[in-house]
Order: C-alpha cells, then sequence, then structure tokens
C-alpha cells in the first residue's frame, strides 16, 4: 500500500496566511477594546459583562484559527458545550449563594 501525499498549493497558503493575519488583528482589536471600556462605561456590572464578551470571542478566534478547530466536528463541540454549560452553571451557583437569604454565622465573632 502506498500512501499518496498532497502537497499544499500556493493558494492554500494564502488562505491559511489570510486567516492567521485576520486572527491576530481580532485578538489585537480585543485586547484594545478591552483596556478602553474601563474609560467609556460607568457601572461596574456593564465593564464584567462587556468583558466577558470581548474575552469569549477572543478566545473564539483563538480556537477557531490558531486551534484550527473550525475543521473538527463531533467530540470537540461536545466539550465546548458541555464547558460552556457548566460555566453558566458555576455562575448561577454563585448567584444563588450571593443572594442566599440564610446566612451561617456560626464562625464569625461576636
Amino acid at each position: 500500500m502506498s500512501e499518496e501525499t498532497t502537497t499544499p498549493s500556493a493558494a492554500d497558503f494564502s488562505k491559511q496566511s489570510r486567516q492567521i493575519w485576520l486572527g491576530g488583528l481580532g485578538l489585537m482589536i480585543g485586547s484594545a477594546l478591552s483596556c478602553s471600556i474601563f474609560n467609556l462605561l460607568s457601572s461596574t456590572t456593564s465593564h464584567i459583562v462587556l468583558g466577558l464578551l470581548i474575552a469569549a470571542t477572543q478566545v473564539a478566534f483563538q480556537l477557531f484559527v490558531f486551534m484550527h478547530l473550525k475543521n473538527e466536528r463531533g467530540i470537540v463541540y461536545k466539550f465546548l458545550v458541555f464547558t460552556v454549560f457548566f460555566t453558566f452553571a458555576l455562575f448561577f451557583l454563585t448567584h444563588l449563594a450571593q443572594s442566599s437569604p440564610l446566612h451561617f454565622d456560626a464562625f464569625s465573632s461576636k
């Protein structure tokens, strides 16, 4: 059995190079935005929400452009969906713990 190896063409290199440059540009723009939002917004909640949205966009650039996950199927996307679900579940549980009317003061000093 002989294995056929295909050599990438110049068009493939050009396309991949363009994607890498656009991914890097997206990461730089996201970094500049995340540094500048603190001067634009006044509330802490809006800082957190906008910062997380920018970070999620930057992670998407990392995953799909530099780690080549846009070509992967199946189990990779299942792990990504599970990770997103798990993260939101942790945020929700933290919110429930912070807004709980029950307080356990056994260890507090009187």
